[in-house]
């Protein structure tokens, strides 16, 4: 309620309105910093992401999507300045992604339907010996029986470029371990620029023009890292970086230790000194 009573109720649209929200959380987000002070304050602003996945990377839409964003930081910004902390406090802005476009759809499940190894009743899976799970840019292949798996391998690399066209890339299970990746899969596809995968059988057209999900070295899904404030080293460039250096490098700014994680501290940004591992 406090909130409510401080910076007024949402809007009616913002439960199908991005850019709604983002004004919402941001207002929010100023008015706790500027009264509370907390020690870390984490703040997740949607809607580029969501014009992006609507109208595509390089529609001007982002650009006015981007400008609206740049507002609600400006304000977040702003009550940073005015908290009384500010010298001692430090403003990182991260993304977890970037995009890719997209313009045709990858049925995998209908693949496996045509070759016996699933069943469809109604227009919707009814049994199933290999089946796809999509998060869009990429699919998690699952085989019931191991002895199916030498199948369904022939069957996905059978049906991976169409008229020289190559549709996908079929990811094995070594290089998936050294991925992290769901150990219950038994391969991973990975769709050529323009395709997206989906879990549908009957044929369908892109409901997104933009997306994302597929191996992180495909070009377009870098992403962004900025910091500014106390302890940070002013005019500092990163070539290249990795997300999960996100984590130890907040941490030390906090004077934590954090063990056993994959990600470095980003050294060459802060100011502070702090023990290499």
């Amino acid at each position: 309620m406090e909130l409510v009573f401080a910076i007024g109720v949402p809007q009616e649209k913002i439960a199908e309105d991005r850019s709604s929200v983002d004004n919402f959380v941001s207002r929010a987000a100023a008015y706790i910093f500027r009264k509370h002070k907390p020690n870390l304050q984490l703040i997740h602003l949607l809607n580029v992401d969501e014009v992006q996945h609507k109208q595509g990377p390089d529609s001007p839409a982002v650009k006015d999507a981007v400008r609206v964003q740049d507002e609600n930081i400006a304000r977040i910004r702003k009550a940073i300045a005015e908290s009384g902390v500010g010298d001692r406090t430090v403003l990182i802005i991260v993304g977890d992604h970037g995009f890719t476009s997209i313009a045709r759809n990858l049925q995998p499940n209908a693949t496996f339907r045509d070759a016996g190894l699933l069943e469809e009743e109604d227009g919707k899976v009814k049994s199933w010996r290999a089946i796809a799970r999509s998060s869009g840019g990429s699919a998690s292949v699952y085989v019931k029986d191991p002895a199916d798996v030498a199948r369904v391998r022939d069957v996905l690399h059978a049906s991976a470029a169409v008229d020289g066209e190559v549709r996908y890339t079929v990811i094995e299970r070594p290089q998936l371990d050294l991925l992290g990746y769901n150990p219950d899969a038994a391969f991973a596809i990975d769709p050529a620029d323009g395709w997206a995968i989906v879990e549908r059988l009957a044929p369908m057209a892109p409901t997104v023009k933009g997306n994302h999900g597929q191996l992180p070295t495909r070009p377009g899904l870098e992403t962004g890292f900025i910091a500014e404030g106390a302890g940070i080293r002013p005019g500092v460039s990163i070539p290249k970086m990795r997300l999960i250096d996100v984590a130890p490098t907040v941490a030390a700014m906090l004077g934590l230790d954090l063990d056993g994680v994959d990600g470095r501290m980003l050294h060459e940004v802060l100011s502070i000194q702090r023990s290499r591992r």
